[in-house]
């Protein structure tokens, strides 16, 4: 979710949304967060 707050913008991540291409709509943003991050911290 974006806001715009005087010149800048400001993200929120909103862990329950999908991913927009049709190919991953079925995956939720989290299931990305926590394959990014297990990634990273392994």
């Amino acid at each position: 979710m974006k806001e715009k707050v005087g010149r800048s913008n400001r993200y929120k991540i909103v862990p329950k949304k999908t991913l927009r291409h049709s190919l991953e709509s079925n995956v939720q943003l989290q299931d990305l967060i926590d394959l990014i991050t297990k990634t990273k911290n392994s």
